[in-house]
């Protein structure tokens, strides 16, 4: 842009966090307080990492598919308690600190969260790629009235999937004992919790003690967040059109959605500064992509890092204007 004497006619902020692996406290937060002591309180928009291009991965659809994420999964952590009074292994008790606990984190993986299928973006999201899928999928996802129950059945078996229509539980933590022959006086155990949108934070501590439902079992609540609100994703609304209209103009076949991020990011920090807030990385991934990710050869292709670099320059140029313009003329690449 400097070379070609580009100087944008609107304002840009650039944030570069260390620490979004950790909550951002130290990066973005920092970055967010800085801006309002600057006088800085609004933005048409704010871009953060998130959803990326997928192709030959999503099942039935044909075409890379780039999902733009509008909302944000909110999170629970929780800590359950079993304290009992110790024993021998010589002459255990009917029930143990470990056995109830057990028993409670097995109710909670046995009882998933209901389906939000139908109530939330992810149904915009299916209804977007009906015209990529095959005859029977477009059945189905047309009559989503219909046939809501057994497609969220079949959504359910996949991980990846099942993350996108309901609430989701993994136990990460279970610690209790320190030797072989004595009865332990606690138990512990960490769950933590992703949030649909179309849910809160009380609602999924109420079903966790409705499922678990023993007063035995002591719940405690060690961190949280809301699910982050949905941001515009129709036609009028400026920022997910010039990142639509971005992603085209790199990936001209790619079928653009909305979609709700499963993990979380650093827009946390921005809330306050847009209504409009977006989580998209211009990653093309193919099968066997996203398994790299924080994991063994994680790679990008030279091809896709000129991409990604490409993909900001057109969302620079395109959000460069006051209002939605007729159609958005491609800029020449760099």
């Amino acid at each position: 842009m400097l070379s070609s004497n580009i100087q944008p006619k609107r304002s840009l902020y650039i944030s570069f966090g260390h620490d979004e692996e950790t909550r951002g406290n130290d990066g973005a937060a920092q970055v967010a307080e800085r801006l309002k002591e600057k006088g800085v309180t609004e933005f048409e928009f704010v871009v953060d990492e998130g959803m990326t291009v997928l192709e030959d991965i999503v099942d039935g659809v044909a075409g890379p598919v780039a999902s733009v994420g509008v909302s944000e999964k909110g999170i629970v952590v929780l800590k359950l308690s079993v304290e009992l009074a110790p024993g021998h292994s010589s002459m255990p008790p009917r029930e143990t600190a470990i056995g109830i606990l057990a028993k409670a984190v097995s109710r909670l993986e046995e009882n998933p969260h209901p389906s939000m299928l139908g109530s939330g973006v992810e149904t915009d999201m299916f209804e977007s790629l009906v015209p990529k899928m095959g005859y029977l999928q477009r059945v189905i996802i047309s009559n989503m009235w219909l046939f809501r129950y057994p497609l969220s059945w079949l959504l359910s078996r996949k991980p990846a999937t099942n993350a996108v229509i309901r609430t989701v539980t993994a136990v990460t933590f279970f610690n209790s004992g320190i030797k072989f022959n004595i009865i332990p006086p606690v138990a512990e155990a960490l769950v933590n919790h992703r949030i649909h949108p179309s849910q809160t934070v009380q609602e999924v501590l109420d079903y966790d003690r409705a499922v678990i439902a023993d007063p035995r079992v002591k719940m405690e609540l060690v961190y949280s967040m809301e699910p982050h609100p949905v941001s515009g994703y129709g036609q009028s609304d400026f920022g997910y059109q010039v990142m639509k209209t971005s992603v085209n103009q790199i990936w001209p076949n790619a079928t653009v959605v909305p979609a709700i991020m499963v993990g979380n990011t650093d827009t946390v920090h921005f809330l306050n500064f847009s209504g409009d807030v977006y989580r998209f990385s211009p990653t093309h991934m193919f099968p066997g992509d996203p398994e790299r990710f924080h994991g063994i050869n994680e790679r990008m292709s030279v091809r896709n890092y000129g991409q990604v670099v490409n993909f900001f320059y057109h969302v620079i140029r395109n959000a460069d204007q006051a209002g939605l313009s007729p159609a958005h003329s491609p800029h020449s690449d760099l």
